[in-house]
């Protein structure tokens, strides 16, 4: 979390770590989300802005999050994305006990639907509430915190008899004259602050339209696309003998541990690391 900019005002957990719940305070972010086996549910307590989230399986959530206002996290996806400042509870449930909490037939599937919307449900934001008190006095593993999650477990569920069409209907890739507006634009402007509308109105398209046109001709996210472009162009600074501060402004993070954070998912290794392995196999060549 902390890598997120979150200031924990509480957390806590069952006895096997299988369930968790926190309540944060959480600095604007854009960037990547990291995957982890658990479902969650956020319920935002305070503050009010726009959120994105764009998951590598294409399915998208956009809107505006305030108090009140809930989503859904699936397990084990990456994403991509931006919030505003907000202060949310997390109630997360490891993917293994699902089934304990859903009715005979829900799937995590299921909630491929409740996941790719923002909801204002006045039923699951008073039990989330409710499961979030009734945690702070008796912990993660009442009966009553049970009961809640399976109540908003079935309920979200519903959502997957809506939009079947849209989840399933092909997507068209961008045409070539579109798909080169967008990659000179990025590739000028990797220094910048790159938002995906910006680039979908380069091709004259809607944001969620945009999306999966990009995706279909790349096999990547418009973050995704834009990060590794990203960290190519760090891999040649670096190779350059420019300092990590210097390089991380030039290709667009706000401070160098954001940067060194993305770099370290992608390479598995810190810049500093990178550039040590690297620079005697790049003297060799040059003097060659």
């Amino acid at each position: 979390m902390n890598s997120f900019g979150a200031r924990p005002l509480r957390g806590m957990k069952n006895s096997d770590g299988s369930i968790l719940l926190s309540h944060a305070d959480f600095d604007a972010y854009e960037g990547s989300f990291e995957r982890d086996p658990y479902l969650r549910f956020h319920l935002c307590t305070a503050h009010v802005g726009h959120l994105c989230r764009q998951g590598s399986d294409g399915m998208r959530l956009e809107g505006v999050l305030r108090p009140g206002t809930f989503g859904v996290s699936l397990p084990n996806m990456d994403a991509d994305g931006y919030w505003p400042r907000t202060e949310a509870v997390a109630i997360m449930v490891h993917s293994d006990r699902f089934s304990e909490f859903a009715g005979e037939d829900v799937t995590l599937e299921d909630m491929i639907p409740a996941a790719s919307t923002l909801h204002r449900d006045p039923l699951v934001t008073s039990v989330l509430s409710a499961m979030w008190r009734d945690a702070e006095a008796h912990g993660l593993s009442s009966a009553f915190f049970d009961a809640g999650l399976s109540v908003v477990i079935n309920r979200l569920a519903e959502q997957r008899h809506k939009s079947r069409y849209s989840l399933e209907r092909p997507d068209r890739p961008l045409t070539g004259p579109q798909f080169d507006r967008v990659r000179d634009w990025i590739e000028t402007h990797l220094d910048g602050d790159i938002r995906v509308k910006e680039l979908a109105e380069l091709c004259g398209r809607d944001v969620r339209s945009f999306t999966r046109s990009f995706r279909a001709t790349t096999g990547y996210t418009p973050y995704q696309y834009l990060t590794l472009r990203r960290l190519h162009l760090s891999t040649q600074l670096m190779l350059q003998g420019d300092s990590i501060t210097e390089i991380s402004m030039a290709v667009g993070y706000s401070n160098p541990s954001k940067f060194s954070a993305a770099f370290r998912r992608a390479f598995g290794c810190s810049p500093s690391q990178w550039r040590q392995d690297n620079m005697p196999t790049a003297i060799a060549r040059t003097v060659a």
